[in-house]
């Protein structure tokens, strides 16, 4: 069977069995050669820089990446903007699944953290003022109820106050059943699963 080489345009006889192998396209090894070793133009979908990709390459979808360093750090993880001071920074898979590398560094972190950013955050219920009988005297009698130990762990009270915790999380409802003397520890326990604490006490 005869056919023309894609390469150097040279007719040439070969096999039909070779053509259902997929090969009878050049004359020789050289012209094959060259036909492997024919570049395209690609972008990196890592960092964005144009690399010389071979048809051998293409073929078996490695043309992706410019260098074995971008596509190492294709796999763990990507390029991001710090939301603070708009620095580029890489960052992790495993940061990203464990709701972290966000910002570039811990200072940028703790900046953007605050306000509706914050995790615990309940609309600005910190800066709601106390009713005025959220007083030391309140405090000391509820201390002196729960006889100066915490109501959660049993920790007592030693050189520093217990906390003072509202058990529906309303500042204004200062009434003695809704309030219970608890270790700092244990308050700030409280902050989190406040459905679950507020049955807690209850009961």
């Amino acid at each position: 069977m005869i056919k023309r080489c894609l390469i150097c345009g040279k007719e040439f006889t070969f096999y039909p069995c070779y053509e259902r192998l997929g090969r009878g396209k050049y004359c020789s090894r050289k012209c094959c050669g060259k036909a492997q070793r024919t570049a395209e133009k690609r972008k990196c979908l890592f960092c964005g820089k144009e690399f010389n990709a071979f048809q051998s390459q293409i073929k078996l979808g490695l043309a992706k990446y410019c260098s074995i360093k971008c596509y190492n750090l294709s796999r763990t993880g990507t390029m991001r903007e710090c939301p603070v001071c708009h620095k580029e920074f890489y960052s992790y898979r495993s940061d990203e699944r464990y709701h972290r590398g966000r910002c570039c560094s811990w200072k940028c972190h703790k900046e953007w953290a605050r306000g509706k950013n914050h995790w615990n955050w309940q609309g600005g219920k910190s800066f709601e003022p106390y009713s005025l009988d959220w007083t030391g005297t309140l405090k000391r009698s509820i201390r002196e109820r729960d006889h100066y130990a915490c109501q959660l762990c049993g920790k007592p009270q030693v050189n520093i106050a217990l906390d003072i915790h509202h058990i529906d999380y309303d500042k204004k409802n200062c009434n003695p059943n809704n309030l219970v003397a608890l270790c700092h520890r244990c308050h700030t326990k409280t902050g989190r699963n406040r459905d679950y604490w507020i049955k807690y006490f209850s009961s």
